[in-house]
C-alpha cells in the first residue's frame, strides 16, 4: 500500500517536492515560489502521514480561509479516503480546542463567538454619542493591541496597557485620553455577553498553552504532526501558538516571503525568515513555477530579487515558452479605458481565452471606475470584486439619488437620501411621517415644501426641509449633467465636506472619495442630457448585478487576487505613487510593494499586459512609469504589444 503511494507520488511530484512530502525527521520550512504547487505539497503530506500510520484525527493543518482548507480536506478525501477533522482555518482550530479546555481559564463551553456586526453594536454602546468612523478605528485599535502586545493583554497589565492604548489611538487619529477606557469597557461588555471576538480566540488559545502546562501538554501530545500553510502571513500571537503546540520538531511550515502582503494586518514576515534559525529547521526550496510562462517566470525574479529583506531563491518555470510581457503606455486614463476592452476581445477571438479567463487588477480601486463603465458600455461581462462598483459608493449613490429626485421627480429617491442622513434631522419616525406627503403630493418639490410648514416635524427638521427645498431650486436651473452635480456641491458645500469625513475611515479614504467626485464629474461631461446620464448609470448597474459569473472578466485589487489565477492578466496604473502607493515612505514599505506587484504579476499564466497613463484625473502633473515595471529585464517585454 505504502510502496504503491511512494510510485504514485513520484510520478506526481519533482524531486524538492518529493523531498517535502516525505521528509519528517525534524521541523522543516518549505519556501515555494508562486505556482510551485505548495497546496500540493502540504495535501500530499497530510496523505502521506496517513498512509505512514499516523490517525486522521492527529494530524493538524492550519490555513487562513474556509475555501484552502475544504479543498484540502476534498483532496486529502480523493487520496486516502478520510477526511481529516484537523485541517482547519487557525480561528476554527482554536475554537474547538477553546471549546474543550476553555473552562480552565474561565472560559464557558458554550461561549459565543462575536460576529463584525456584534463588535460593530458594543463599541456602539461603549461609544455612545461618537461617529461611526471613531468607533471603527478604536477597532482596529483593539485589534492591534492584542495581536502585536498579547503579553500585556495576557498579564492584564495596565501600567503598559495604557500608554500603548494612547500611541495607537495617536497613530489612529483617536482621542488618546479616551482609548484606554473605551478599550475596558467592550472587554467588560464583551464578557457580560459571554462573546468572544476573533482576536479573543487566539489570544485566549494563546493563554490556555502559555499559562496551563497540562493542557499544553495534552494537546502537544495528542497532535502527532502540525502543517501551517502561508506562514508568511501569520502575526505574533499566531506564531506562538504554533510554537507551543509543536514538539520534537513534528511541524512543516509552508509559505513564500515573496507573498508576504499583509503587514496592514499585523502579518509579521520576520517570522518566516527567521524560522529557520529559531527552530534549526531544514528547507526545501520549491523553484519551479508550474502556473507561469518562461517570461513571466523571469520577469517576477528579477523584480523581486532588487528587495533586500527576503530569502532569495531561483525560479524557473516549466513551461519554457516565450510569450513576452507587454508594457503599454496611454496619454491618459481614457484612452487607457477605451484600448482595453478591444485587448480583451482579441484575448477572446484569437488567444482561447474566455472572460472567465481575464482578470483586471490594480492597486487601489478608483484607478479602475473609467475602465469598469467603459468595459460595461462595450458590453464585456464583468465582476467587480469587492464592493467596488463605482456607481454604488457611497459618495457617489448621494449625488445620483439627488439628481433622481430633481430631475426625475423620484420620491423614493427623496426618501432614500434622507435615509442617508446626508441632511441631519430625519430618524426612522420623521421618515415615517414624511411618508404620508410622499403619497399623497405629486413632485418632491411640493413635498419639502409642504412638509417644512407641517406641525409635526420637530425645528432641525423643518431646517433640514428648508435647506433641501433651496438646494432642489438651485440645481434645477441647470439641465447639463456636469453643472448640475457642480451646482449640488456648491449648494452644499460644508454639509458634502462633512459627510464625506463622516463615510470614511481614514485620510487615505477620504482621498479617495474626493477622487470619486471628481471622476464621477469627468464622466459626467461626456453625457449633456441629465437624463440620459441617469438612464445609463441605471443599465450599468443593473448590468454588473446581474452578470453571468460563469464567464465574466474580474476586476479586483491586487490584495483581493492574492492566491488565484488567469490565463491572462492586465495590470492596471503601473505609475510612481500608484503603484508603488505615494504612502509608502520607507524602505521597507517600498519592499511590501514590491512584493504586492510579484503578486499581481505572478497571477497571470500565459499573457501579461502592464498600463501605465502618464496623466489620471486628480493628478496635478504627469506622473511617470512605476520603478517595478523598469526593474523588469527589457529580454522580458514587448512594447505596445498584445
Amino acid at each position: 500500500m505504502m510502496q504503491k503511494f511512494i510510485r504514485f507520488l513520484k510520478q506526481n511530484t519533482t524531486k524538492e517536492q518529493y523531498e517535502a512530502i516525505t521528509y519528517t525527521k525534524g521541523p522543516l520550512l518549505v519556501t515555494a515560489g508562486a505556482g510551485s504547487g505548495k497546496t500540493r505539497v502540504i495535501t500530499f503530506k497530510i496523505a502521506y502521514l496517513i498512509k505512514k500510520g499516523l490517525s486522521p484525527d492527529r494530524i493538524l493543518a492550519v490555513t487562513f480561509t474556509n475555501k484552502a482548507a475544504n479543498e484540502m480536506k476534498e483532496r486529502v478525501k480523493e487520496l486516502t479516503g478520510f477526511t481529516p477533522p484537523w485541517i482547519r482555518t487557525f480561528h476554527s482550530a482554536c475554537v474547538r480546542i477553546l471549546r474543550k479546555y476553555g473552562p480552565v481559564i474561565g472560559i464557558k463551553p458554550e461561549f459565543k463567538i462575536a460576529t463584525e456586526t456584534d463588535q460593530k453594536n458594543m463599541i456602539k454602546e461603549v461609544m455612545k454619542g461618537q461617529k461611526e468612523r471613531e468607533r471603527k478605528r478604536m477597532l482596529l485599535l483593539i485589534t492591534n493591541l492584542k495581536n502585536n502586545h498579547p503579553a500585556y493583554v495576557l498579564r492584564q497589565d495596565h501600567r503598559f496597557i495604557q500608554p500603548i492604548c494612547r500611541k495607537l489611538a495617536l497613530q489612529l487619529r483617536l482621542k488618546a485620553n479616551g482609548a484606554y477606557y473605551y478599550y475596558l469597557n467592550y472587554e467588560k461588555i464583551k464578557k457580560k455577553y459571554e462573546y468572544l471576538d476573533f482576536d479573543d480566540l487566539l489570544l485566549k488559545s494563546l493563554e490556555l498553552f502559555q499559562f496551563q502546562p497540562e493542557v499544553r501538554k495534552k494537546v502537544q501530545n495528542y497532535f502527532e504532526y502540525i502543517l501551517v500553510d502561508e506562514y508568511q502571513d501569520t502575526n505574533n500571537v499566531q506564531e506562538q501558538i504554533i510554537g507551543h503546540l509543536m514538539r520534537k520538531g513534528n511541524i512543516t511550515v509552508v509559505g513564500d516571503d515573496y507573498q508576504s502582503i499583509y503587514g496592514f494586518r499585523g502579518a509579521v514576515i520576520q517570522n518566516f525568515l527567521d524560522f529557520k534559525k529559531k527552530y534549526q529547521a531544514k528547507t526545501v526550496v520549491l523553484g519551479c513555477n508550474f502556473r507561469s510562462v518562461k517570461t513571466i517566470v523571469e520577469a517576477s525574479s528579477k523584480l523581486i530579487k532588487n528587495n533586500l529583506g527576503q530569502v532569495h531563491k531561483d525560479l524557473y518555470a516549466y513551461d519554457k515558452t516565450e510569450i513576452p510581457v507587454c508594457i503599454k503606455s496611454f496619454e491618459d486614463e481614457y484612452q487607457e479605458a477605451q484600448c482595453i476592452p478591444g485587448i480583451i476581445r482579441g484575448l477572446a477571438e484569437h488567444r482561447g481565452c474566455d472572460y472567465k479567463d481575464i482578470a483586471v487588477l490594480y492597486r487601489s480601486a478608483y484607478i479602475s471606475y473609467i475602465l469598469q463603465h467603459e468595459l460595461i458600455k462595450q458590453g464585456i461581462p464583468v465582476i467587480v470584486v469587492g464592493n467596488n462598483f463605482f456607481f454604488k459608493k457611497k459618495e457617489i449613490k448621494i449625488i445620483i439619488l439627488f439628481l433622481r429626485m430633481v430631475f426625475q421627480n423620484d420620491k423614493l429617491a427623496l426618501m432614500q437620501f434622507l435615509e442617508e442622513n446626508f441632511l441631519k434631522g430625519f430618524g426612522k419616525k420623521g421618515l415615517e411621517r414624511l411618508k404620508k406627503y410622499v403619497e399623497t403630493l405629486s413632485t418632491v418639490l411640493d413635498i419639502v415644501k409642504e412638509t417644512e410648514c407641517g406641525k409635526e416635524f420637530t425645528r432641525q427638521q423643518k431646517m433640514t426641509l428648508r435647506a433641501l427645498k433651496e438646494g432642489i431650486e438651485t440645481v434645477k436651473k441647470y439641465n447639463k449633467s456636469a453643472d448640475a452635480i457642480q451646482a449640488f456641491l456648491e449648494a452644499f458645500p460644508n454639509v458634502f465636506s462633512r459627510y464625506l469625513i463622516a463615510i470614511s475611515d481614514d485620510k487615505e479614504q477620504l482621498q479617495e472619495r474626493k477622487r470619486s467626485v471628481n471622476e464621477f464629474l469627468s464622466f459626467a461631461k461626456s453625457h449633456q442630457d441629465i437624463n440620459g446620464l441617469l438612464e445609463e448609470i441605471a443599465l450599468l448597474t443593473d448590468k454588473v448585478a446581474n452578470v453571468n459569473e460563469k464567464d465574466a472578466v474580474h476586476l479586483m485589487t491586487v490584495h483581493q487576487a492574492k492566491g488565484l489565477e488567469w490565463k491572462a492578466v492586465i495590470v492596471l496604473g503601473a505609475e510612481e505613487e500608484i503603484f508603488p502607493t505615494r504612502h509608502a515612505l520607507t524602505p521597507a514599505k517600498i519592499e511590501e510593494e514590491r512584493r504586492l506587484f510579484y503578486v499581481a504579476i505572478t497571477r497571470a499564466k500565459k499573457y501579461l499586459l502592464i498600463t501605465h497613463a502618464f496623466w489620471r484625473n486628480n493628478w496635478d502633473n504627469a506622473l511617470k512609469i512605476s520603478r517595478f515595471v523598469k526593474e523588469i529585464p527589457r529580454e522580458c517585454v514587448i512594447e505596445d504589444g498584445l
